[in-house]
C-alpha cells in the first residue's frame, strides 16, 4: 500500500509590472521582488531547502490580487521635474566634445590603420610611408603631418619615437629661403 504524503507547492505570484514574491503552501512568504527573476530564485531555494514542490506553471500573474480597490499613487509633479531636470544635465554635462575640425575628423577615423602600421615596424620609413598614404589620399602633406600628429598624441602616444625621429629627420630646422 502506498501512502501519500502532502506535500506544500510554492509558487511565484506576480501581481504587476516590478511586484513579484514567491509564496508557498506552508506559510512561508519570499521577499518582495522587482524583477520576477529574483522571486523565482528565491521560490527555487525555499523548495530545495524544506522539500516543498514547485508548482507547474512556477510563475501565476493576479491581475490585481492585493490591490483591488486601492488607489494608484501618482508622485508629485516636483518629483517628475526634479528627475528630468537631473538626467538632462547629466547628459548635458557627460556630453563628449564636440570635433569640429578635419584633422581631428579624419585621425579619429584612420587612427587604428596608422597606430598598427606604426607599432608593426616602428621605423622612419614606416612612418614615412603613413604620411604619404594620407597626402595621397587628402592631397595634402600639410594635413597629413598634422594627422599623424594627432593620432600619435591623441590615440598611440607609444609610437612617439618613430614619429620624433621622422620628424627630425624630415623638418627643416632652418627656415628655407625663397628665391
Amino acid at each position: 500500500m502506498t501512502t501519500i504524503v502532502p506535500t506544500d507547492i510554492v509558487t511565484v505570484f506576480t501581481y504587476s509590472r516590478g511586484r513579484h514574491r514567491a509564496e508557498c503552501s506552508c506559510g512561508w512568504t519570499g521577499r518582495a521582488r522587482w524583477i520576477q527573476g529574483s522571486a523565482v530564485v528565491d521560490a527555487l531555494r525555499h523548495s530545495y531547502d524544506t522539500g516543498c514542490r514547485e508548482d507547474w506553471p512556477l510563475t501565476v500573474h493576479c491581475s490585481g490580487a492585493t490591490t483591488a480597490g486601492a488607489p494608484r499613487r501618482r508622485l508629485p509633479w516636483w518629483v517628475w521635474t526634479t528627475t528630468a531636470g537631473s538626467i538632462i544635465g547629466a547628459a548635458l554635462f557627460y556630453a563628449p566634445t564636440a570635433r569640429a575640425d578635419a584633422v581631428d575628423d579624419y585621425a579619429a577615423t584612420a587612427y587604428p590603420v596608422i597606430c598598427e602600421a606604426i607599432a608593426e615596424k616602428p621605423y622612419v620609413s614606416t612612418v614615412v610611408d603613413v604620411v604619404d598614404v594620407i597626402a595621397v589620399d587628402t592631397g595634402s602633406y600639410e594635413f597629413a603631418g598634422a594627422v599623424l600628429g594627432v593620432a600619435v598624441r591623441d590615440y598611440c602616444p607609444w609610437n612617439r619615437p618613430p614619429v620624433e625621429r621622422f620628424i627630425a629627420v624630415y623638418l627643416p630646422t632652418e627656415p628655407m629661403a625663397v628665391a
